[in-house]
């Protein structure tokens, strides 16, 4: 649950990650909306960007129109790589009270000024890149140069496998989740029993 702007800033930069490996190949995600942006479990801040059924190719004319967008989203009635970044600036509409580095940094968003997602994060000299609007950790940049030059079907093809990847790993995660859940139950009610036999003893 993102309750501040400190919290926000880590999932936005989770989602430009995502969405910079897939410029670097050509590809464009489509519906960047925050049911696909998933807090890991267990994780110092991390967020995964999900969802890849509806990643294409960019610069192409849209043959339908997905949730996610406005009358904006699109430039010149095709969708681009800037497209994907507006989606991330309609994100942050969510949040009331931005800061005036937030909201400056939005407004380029919103004005499809980043034309990549590189350009919305600085590249360094040693591979990584930091937020360009704020000091977070440095997250080691991958490249996708290996799909170059692929075609349409082997895209869409490595976009299906890596969906299926995502999907598995996120349910992992849930598994997981529920198992430390339960642990934590059966922690609860011994705890709660030994206290009722405590309470019985000294009554």
């Amino acid at each position: 649950m993102i309750s501040s702007e400190e919290d926000l800033w880590p999932a936005i930069q989770s989602a430009l990650h995502g969405l910079h490996a897939l410029h670097q190949a050509g590809l464009v995600h489509r519906d960047i909306r925050w049911k696909n942006i998933l807090k890991l479990p267990a994780s110092n801040g991390s967020w995964m960007l999900i969802d890849l059924e509806t990643v294409w190719k960019t610069d192409c004319t849209p043959s339908c129109w997905l949730r996610a967008w406005d009358d904006n989203t699109l430039v010149d009635g095709v969708y681009t790589r800037s497209s994907d970044l507006y989606l991330v600036g309609r994100l942050m509409e969510s949040f009331r009270d931005l800061s005036p580095e937030a909201k400056e940094f939005q407004a380029k968003l919103l004005r499809h000024e980043f034309l990549s997602a590189q350009e919305a994060l600085r590249v360094d000299g040693n591979g990584k890149y930091s937020f360009s609007s704020r000091n977070l950790p440095l997250v080691p940049l991958v490249h996708f140069d290996s799909l170059e030059g692929e075609s349409m079907q082997e895209l869409e093809d490595y976009a299906i496998q890596k969906a299926e990847e995502t999907t598995a790993a996120t349910y992992k995660a849930l598994n997981l989740a529920e198992e430390i859940t339960s642990i934590m139950f059966h922690q609860i009610s011994h705890t709660h029993d030994t206290v009722v036999d405590i309470d019985h003893e000294l009554s």
